[in-house]
C-alpha cells in the first residue's frame, strides 16, 4: 500500500487517473523488488544451487517487465504452460526478446484423457488434429516419454548415463 501510495505521488495522479502505462510501469517496480530481495537471501544462505524463479502462468509469462526482472535475477525461466497444445511462437519469441540468452523449463503441464469421467471439451490437449488422449496411460506417456528423452540428450551432452 505504501509503495503504491508513494507510486501514486510521485506520478501525480489518483488512482481514477492511472493508465496502462502506469500499471506496467508499478509492476516492473513490485517484481524487481521481489526478486531482488529473493534473490540475495537466496545467494546469502544457498549459493550452491539453482534459482529457478516463480513458475511463471498466465500473462507474466509473456509480460515484458516479469520477463525482464526473472533474466536479471533467476539462473533459468521457469513457466507453467497450460491451455494449449505446445509451445506459441509469439510466447517463445517474448522469452527470447526479454530474457535473451536465458534457459528455460516448462515446469508444468497438463495432458487430458478421455477415461478420466470429465467432459474434456476445451484447453490444451483437445487438440484439432488428435483431441484428448484415449486413456490415462497414453496421457502418462505423454509426460513420460519426453521427460526420458531430456534425462537421456542431458546425459550424452554430460557424458554420463542417470536416467
Amino acid at each position: 500500500y505504501q509503495a503504491a501510495t508513494k507510486f501514486l505521488a510521485e506520478k501525480g495522479i489518483t488512482r481514477e487517473q492511472i493508465k496502462d502505462e502506469h500499471r506496467m510501469e508499478f509492476l516492473s517496480l513490485v517484481v524487481e523488488k521481489y526478486f531482488s530481495v529473493v534473490t540475495k537471501a537466496f545467494r546469502t544462505y544457498d549459493q550452491n544451487h539453482m534459482y529457478l524463479g516463480i513458475r511463471l502462468h498466465g500473462s507474466p509469462k509473456i509480460t515484458a517487465a516479469v520477463l525482464e526482472s526473472c533474466a536479471r535475477h533467476t539462473d533459468i525461466l521457469t513457466i507453467n504452460y497450460y491451455g494449449q497444445w505446445g509451445i506459441a511462437p509469439s510466447h517463445y519469441a517474448k522469452w527470447k526478446k526479454y530474457a535473451p540468452d536465458m534457459p528455460f523449463q516448462i515446469t508444468e503441464f497438463y495432458t487430458k484423457s478421455m477415461d478420466s469421467g470429465f467432459p474434456n471439451t476445451d484447453g490444451a490437449s483437445v487438440h484439432k488434429l488428435i483431441g484428448a488422449m484415449p486413456t490415462n496411460i497414453i496421457a502418462c506417456l505423454c509426460y513420460s516419454i519426453p521427460n526420458v528423452l531430456v534425462g537421456i540428450i542431458l546425459s550424452i551432452k554430460t557424458m554420463t548415463l542417470t536416467i
